[in-house]
This record gives C-alpha cells, sequence and structure tokens, in this order.
C-alpha cells in the first residue's frame, strides 16, 4: 500500500494495481495520520466471529484471466487489511533497515487493529500461546522472523519462517515398485 499525502495506490507483490478493488484497504490507509507511508500486509476477509474465509473466497474479487477486479458487493466479502511491514514512513525509505526498525515504524504508523499480531521473543516456548491462538482463530500458522533481516521484496526470504500445523503432505512420488 503506497500512500502520498491524500493519494492511496494498492499493488498486488507482482505490482498490479488493484486499488479499485479493494477501497475498503484504500481507506484504511488514507485515515492514518500520516504523511507518506509503503506498508507490506495482507487483505483478508473476516467472519462476524473474526475467523478468516477461505483464501479462494477472498481471491474470487480478483481475476487473473480478465484482470478484472471487483469492489465488495456485500459487507459479507469486505476485506481487513492487516500489515506486518512498513518500508517508507514520512519521507524516509526504510526498506534497507533491520525487520526491527522497520517493526517499529510500523508500530507508529498503523493502530493496533491494523497490524498483523506481533510478539518479540528469543524463547519458542514463549510464542506457542500466539501460535495457538492464531491457530484457534482459524489462521494457518505464523511467520517467525528474524529482527536483524532485510526485507525481500515479493517473497519471504531467508530470514522468515513460515510455521504451521502439517494436517497433509505434498509428497513427490519418484519410484513405485
Amino acid at each position: 500500500m503506497h500512500r502520498l499525502g491524500g493519494e492511496v495506490r494498492v499493488f498486488t507483490r507482482n505490482l498490479r494495481d488493484i486499488t479499485g478493488a479493494v477501497p475498503e484497504v484504500a481507506t484504511a490507509v488514507a485515515e492514518l495520520p500520516i504523511e507518506s507511508v509503503i506498508l507490506d500486509g495482507e487483505a483478508i476477509t473476516l467472519r462476524a466471529d473474526g475467523s478468516p474465509l477461505p483464501f479462494q473466497e477472498t481471491m474470487s474479487r480478483f481475476s487473473r484471466q480478465t484482470g478484472r477486479t471487483e469492489a465488495p458487493t456485500s459487507p459479507d466479502t469486505a476485506l481487513t487489511p492487516m500489515f506486518f511491514d512498513c518500508l517508507h514512513l514520512n519521507g524516509e525509505d526504510l526498506i534497507d533497515r533491520p525487520a526491527l526498525q522497520r517493526f517499529a515504524a510500523l508500530d507508529a504508523a498503523c493502530p493496533p487493529h491494523l497490524r498483523v499480531v506481533r510478539i518479540t521473543t528469543e524463547d519458542a516456548p514463549t510464542g506457542d500461546p500466539v501460535f495457538e491462538d492464531t491457530l484457534a482463530s482459524g489462521h494457518e500458522g505464523v511467520m517467525v522472523k528474524s529482527l536483524d533481516s532485510g526485507y525481500e521484496t515479493g517473497r519471504p526470504g531467508v530470514g522468515w519462517i513460515k510455521v504451521k500445523r502439517a494436517k497433509t503432505l505434498d509428497l513427490v512420488v519418484i519410484a513405485i515398485e
């Protein structure tokens, strides 16, 4: 999400402009009490109880084949932005800074309800309640990030690990007897 003054643009990780399809996300960024910002995050559709709808339902608002995007047609399909990184804030580029500094900028720019829940710990058992709460609320897992890691455009980098409870295994058959 990019904001400069009153103008907000929302892009996919492939830099496709989807601003028109996500007016609720653009509005949330426009209402922040800041002059300029570049945020990284996700937009998800939540049920009334706060649990996420399946990813496919969120993606149904976007059509890769035609390039068509649709704004929400009902409150049931409204998106909730969840920001997890800040790459620029009020004229200061942060993209080359360590994650710890970018997270501090994110905390300064966005209220808690617009940020992914985050804790800082060196002790894995301390994170267990957050992991369990995340799973219980319907999310598939958590991201574990090094506070020293840099930002890598587009996809998680080497300083990130996705932790989720495996229910199935994706395997490739390499031989059959």
